[in-house]
């Protein structure tokens, strides 16, 4: 399997998620509007500021509005650099009305979010938006440097700190992710966005138990935008424990709160399945598909559920479905190999 795209397993959401992309449109056309303003402006020169211009418009090509959702197996198959950061991209180029900066002093939406006050804060906003969008194109070096350059100018954007970590994160130098991680939590403890990349961060380093409180924090907060998607990236962590109580519980409360999004249903689905639930884990796996087309890892589910269920001819159009499309996946190899379970 391609390396690049197993490392975004490990990005904000699971690799075959889908996001809206309504929700996307309007957070591009924001940015776009902050780009437009520094282009004019006295950061005329600012370097990268027209590459990310550029990279917004692509992306904006992307999200045609023939598309309702973007599944992540067609999407990250072409541009499988772009998952890892497309969240936060859109996360870092939004804007809220009266916020309070920071996390010390209660419930307030991402720092990312709020308006920069003072010339230096404009500056490490801008910088930390440039230094995201590199990030997104694997440009990990240049991403660092945007990032330096913010802390430059205000050493205590969270933020750029993140950017840090989440650089740090992909290049799999993990002191140096937890080391910038708790640097933006310092600054901004209650900040869900950062609380939810650091439970992701936490996730997959074997600390799957650590995570929880993070995502929590993250889901709580009644400006976070996105709480569905740190109760589904909780609930995928539970899982990995073995935890399958709590991991219904979180991941029940994610899709009523996002009924758009895959990721809860494929795993309430495999929780079904191993319950011996097949009846109810084919359901929840239809309605997976209803969303997304299928990939690897829900053919696979769902092959397996039919053999359970007995359903030979279910079976074995999944069989053909995973050897004309995925025979380059873990899952095919699986298959190859009799493991099923």
């Amino acid at each position: 399997m391609n390396p690049t795209r197993n490392r975004y397993r490990a990005a904000v959401l699971p690799r075959w998620a889908a996001v809206r992309a309504s929700d996307l449109l309007d957070s591009l056309a924001r940015a776009r509007k902050t780009l437009n303003e520094l282009l004019r402006g006295r950061f005329a020169a600012l370097r990268g500021a027209r590459f990310l211009a550029d990279l917004l418009d692509r992306l904006r090509a992307l999200l045609d509005t023939r598309f309702l959702l973007l599944p992540a197996r067609g999407f990250l198959q072409r541009f499988p650099r772009y998952w890892g950061l497309l969240v936060p991209l859109v996360v870092l180029s939004g804007c809220v009305d009266n916020p309070t900066r920071g996390g010390n002093e209660g419930i307030a939406p991402p720092v990312s979010q709020q308006p920069a006050t003072t010339e230096a804060e404009r500056q490490a906003k801008a910088h930390t938006e440039l230094g995201t969008a590199y990030l997104a194109a694997g440009r990990f070096a240049v991403a660092l440097e945007e990032a330096r350059i913010a802390l430059a100018a205000d050493g205590r954007y969270a933020p750029a700190y993140n950017l840090l970590a989440l650089v740090h994160m992909e290049l799999r130098e993990r002191n140096l992710a937890e080391e910038n991680f708790r640097k933006a939590l310092a600054l901004a403890p209650n900040d869900p966005e950062i609380n939810n990349n650091y439970g992701w961060f936490l996730c997959q380093n074997g600390r799957e138990r650590e995570s929880f409180a993070h995502f929590q924090r993250a889901a709580r907060n009644p400006l976070y935008p996105s709480p569905a998607r740190a109760l589904a990236n909780e609930g995928v962590c539970r899982v990995r424990v073995k935890d399958d109580a709590g991991a219904e519980e979180v991941l029940a409360r994610a899709s009523l709160l996002d009924p758009t999004t895959p990721v809860p249903l494929f795993w309430l689905a495999d929780i079904r399945y191993r319950q011996g639930r097949y009846n109810d884990a084919r359901r929840l796996l239809a309605e997976v598909h209803r969303l997304i087309e299928p990939n690897a890892e829900s053919a696979w589910l769902a092959l397996r559920i039919e053999r359970k269920a007995g359903d030979r001819e279910a079976e074995m159009r999944w069989l053909r479905e995973m050897r004309r499309r995925f025979q380059d996946s873990a899952e095919y190899q699986k298959l190859q190999q009799g493991q099923y379970e």
